[in-house]
């Protein structure tokens, strides 16, 4: 009895041993991909942080850009109430 006991203990520890194995495989192997997502969002983390300042830039440009427009009609709304200031004064 002692023998089979032996027996059965030892190809338990050894199907034990087998399923541990490939247990930890699947493990390793998650392991690889959960470094290569994370290093992936990483990358993409730091393109959207150049994204946004470009595009705080871009939005910063624009807003002066818009200003600058602004300033130029107006200007020019002058310019036009003068000329007609001028034509009214010559009646």
């Amino acid at each position: 009895m002692s023998k089979l006991r032996r027996d059965i203990s030892l190809e338990v520890k050894k199907a034990v041993k087998m399923e541990l194995a490939s247990v930890n495989e699947s493990l390793k192997s998650w392991c690889t991909k959960m470094d290569t997502i994370n290093a992936t969002l990483e990358i993409l983390t730091e393109k959207v942080k150049d994204l946004e300042k470009k595009n705080m830039y871009l939005t910063n440009q624009n807003t002066h850009l818009e200003l600058q427009v602004n300033a130029m009609e107006q200007q020019i709304r002058n310019m036009e109430q003068k000329q007609l200031d001028n034509v009214m004064e010559m009646k």
